[in-house]
Formats: C-alpha cells, structure tokens, sequence
C-alpha cells in the first residue's frame, strides 16, 4: 500500500501525458508535428533499444508502412518480403 502511495503521483502524470497524447491525435493536431514529438511509445522503445538511431527508425516506417495483404501472404513469401523491406529501409536511412 505504502509503494502505491508513493508511486501514485508518477502513475498520474503518466497517465495525463497518454491522454494529452490521445487528444491531440483526436484533434488532428499531433500529425502536423509528429516528427518533433516523441510519444512515451517512442520513448520506451528507444530506452530498449539503448538508443539506437536506426532501428528506431526502422521500427517506426515499418509501423507506418503496414499493409494488411502482407498478413495473408505465406511464410516464405512474409520473410522474403521482409528481408528485402529491411533491405530498402536500411538503403533509404
């Protein structure tokens, strides 16, 4: 109970933030300057992924760049797409 009461503070701004981040995107304001903000989202991942650059960025064209008919694929053909995407992002970054 006592680490309940002591993080509540820290639990609450979170939470604010998250729902700041969601009225923004409601509002169609967080689009027009996305790439000067990073998202808690962006920010967890780049603390696992210890900062790196690249794959942050690798990671968040993949994320944008999903298209449905790459999850009806087979798995020979997924990989084969996959490897040559990376192929492509790499070249392009």
């Amino acid at each position: 109970m006592k680490t309940l009461v002591y993080m509540l503070p820290e639990i609450m701004i979170l939470a604010l933030c998250i729902l700041n981040e969601i009225k923004l995107k409601l509002l169609g304001l967080y689009y027009q300057i996305e790439d000067d903000i990073e998202t808690i989202e962006d920010g967890i991942q780049r603390n696992i992924l210890k900062g790196d650059d690249i794959m942050m960025r690798l990671q968040k064209k993949q994320k944008t760049g999903m298209i449905m008919s790459y999850l009806f694929e087979s798995v020979e053909e997924q990989t084969r797409n996959e490897r040559d995407f990376e192929r492509q992002l790499l070249e392009s970054l």
